[in-house]
């Protein structure tokens, strides 16, 4: 493994002393006051190899850069370019992270841009914006030889036209066959036919899937790719149904979703990837990464005592005292204990109470336009990790690196 070797640093108090550091881990310098950890760390390793990183720019980018002293060393090997970062965080924004700070962030969002792959959650594999020559690449792949039926799909959601007009519009593109999406019964149609309700598929043509018929099929699925569009409104996109005789389905779409599941993503771009950014950002914490909920441990502070000792100690104001007797008679009617420390209740007995406590703060939480009631609610919340981020990044953001 390469590692960064230091011989003979002298700089300040430090006395002739050699270091080797280790790449592509965390190193911690440790020691007394006055020890050189900030001699080492920043007027030796940071020092050098900021140095020589800005010896290797031009002569014209050079003189925008302040350029530290050279460090009193003998020598150092392997050293990589340096970023440090002060000990005092100057900046009051409480999304600002390290790679915020340094701008690593912004990289890393366009690497995962360029170069991410999306992924089904669900384990369907890749998702991507299948064209008609894609797409018959695939199908002609799990599909060779079989005789199929080419679709395209007409949403009772998100038809443009109904009834009549709707049929008229059919015939008129000289299409005279569908497919009822609940059923595999072809119907034919003419000028006194009823469209039917629901979902259903217009039939654009039936071929052999074979490498001879690759041109009339990518010439099927472009058209219906087209037709799609001009049948439903809405889509982000074209979507084609293969269904074969022995009853076999599969669905191409040119939107970025799943052709298994339907399971859809956004149009991936740098600004899914940032925490700061109302596209990017988790909708429960806002990219926080934190949420302020109810504390168990600031309303029941002294778990010691029981329900009758006002163990809740949002119970104990005279004004809420009537809410703790209504805790008493919930917990007598379901046959708990009103003297057995809170501590000491069972899971279940805990989770009965606790939910009529809460009760009492989801009705404060719909007066908290008033001040006095957001300052009460304050002194019983504390931030919990929101484990709907920490879901989204693990599972739904859109790229193999995550």
């Amino acid at each position: 493994m390469k590692e960064i070797v230091l011989s003979g640093v002298k700089q300040n108090n430090l006395k002739n002393i050699t270091v080797k550091i280790p790449l592509g881990s965390f190193t911690v310098i440790c020691g007394p006051s006055g020890s050189g950890k900030s001699s080492l760390a920043f007027e030796t390793l940071y020092a050098e190899g900021q140095r020589r990183y800005i010896e290797s720019l031009s002569t014209y980018a050079r003189q925008f850069l302040n350029k530290a002293p050279k460090p009193d060393v003998e020598f150092i090997k392997n050293i990589p370019p340096a970023i440090a970062i002060e000990q005092k965080n100057h900046v009051k924004n409480s999304r600002s992270t390290v790679g915020t700070t340094t701008e690593v962030v912004d990289y890393l969002r366009l690497l995962f841009e360029k170069v991410g792959t999306p992924l089904c959650p669900n384990g369907h594999g890749e998702i991507k914006k299948e064209s008609a020559s894609l797409g018959a690449s695939d199908v002609l792949k799990d599909f060779l030889s079989a005789r199929a039926y080419i679709l395209f799909p007409v949403y009772e959601k998100y038809r443009v036209l109904e009834g009549k007009k709707l049929l008229a519009q059919i015939l008129k593109e000289g299409f005279i066959r569908i497919i009822k999406a609940s059923s595999q019964d072809i119907i034919e149609l003419n000028t006194k036919s009823k469209i039917p309700a629901g979902d259903f598929f217009v039939v654009i043509d039936r071929l052999v899937l074979e490498d001879a018929s690759r041109g009339r099929l990518v010439e099927a699925l472009s058209n219906a790719y087209l037709m799609t569009l001009k049948f439903n409104q809405g889509l982000g996109g074209g979507h084609a149904f293969i269904k074969t005789v022995e009853g076999k389905e599969r669905r191409l779409t040119e939107e970025n979703s799943c052709s298994v599941c339907d399971y859809s993503l956004p149009e991936i771009n740098s600004r899914l990837f940032s925490f700061s950014s109302p596209y990017g950002a988790c909708p429960t914490c806002s990219g926080f990464g934190n949420i302020l909920k109810i504390d168990e441990a600031k309303v029941v502070p002294n778990p010691k005592l029981s329900i009758e000792e006002y163990c809740v100690d949002t119970f104990r104001m005279p004004s809420t005292r009537r809410k703790n007797r209504s805790l008493i008679e919930l917990a007598r009617k379901n046959k708990i204990s009103t003297t057995t420390p809170w501590e000491n209740l069972k899971p279940k007995e805990k989770k009965l109470l606790w939910a009529e406590v809460l009760d009492f703060f989801e009705m404060l939480e719909e007066k908290k336009y008033k001040m006095h009631v957001r300052i009460f609610l304050a002194r019983y919340k504390s931030p919990f990790t929101c484990y709907v981020a920490m879901e989204l990044a693990c599972v739904q953001r859109p790229s193999k690196f995550l």
